[in-house]
């Protein structure tokens, strides 16, 4: 009886789960798209109830990478499924800014990076335009925004290091420069 249990259970855990709340989103589908090299897949639809909440379940699991959830009004997020379960909570005007990763490590990692990258975006616009309206030196600029750069080469690193073996490290590592 104990085995037929324990076989039910870790039988029971094979798949893929994919639960997502889109508040506004009621009664719509989404497409699931997953990218092949340069080309973009797509996967099925998923369909979100009227309260907001999509559980999107596979008997079998999705193959292990970067895929992509696009909306109705064709606003996207990426996700990266290696897990078998994905929770997540986002907006559908600001998918990527309001993105909440309720279950899924590699997702906490790659949002964080994200969030990171977008922080620093915002400085280099604000170096760029204070450049641009000569509030800064092009030496001033030039300074700050090899600070930025350094900033950004420095969180992928340590980033890198403490997701070894988890693809969100292999997609880091495949978007560093090559150091000469």
């Amino acid at each position: 009886l104990f085995l037929l249990f324990f076989s039910l259970v870790v039988k029971g855990q094979t798949g893929s789960r994919l639960k997502m709340k889109i508040g506004s989103l009621k009664g719509q589908y989404v497409e699931l798209w997953s990218y092949y090299g340069d080309e973009e897949l797509f996967v099925d639809s998923v369909r979100f109830g009227e309260n907001g909440l999509a559980n999107y379940h596979r008997k079998t699991m999705l193959k292990g990478g970067l895929y992509k959830i696009v909306f109705p009004n064709t606003n996207s997020f990426e996700l990266i499924i290696t897990e078998p379960k994905v929770f997540l909570e986002t907006d559908l005007v600001t998918p990527n800014k309001s993105m909440v990763i309720k279950k899924s490590e590699e997702n906490r990692y790659y949002y964080a990076f994200k969030k990171f990258i977008s922080s620093k975006r915002e400085e280099m616009n604000k170096l760029i335009k204070d450049h641009k309206d000569r509030v800064i030196t092009h030496e001033e600029f030039n300074r700050a925004s090899k600070i930025v750069n350094e900033a950004i080469d420095n969180y992928k690193l340590n980033l890198i290091e403490k997701t070894q073996g988890m693809l969100v490290s292999d997609l880091l590592r495949a978007g560093m420069n090559p150091s000469i």
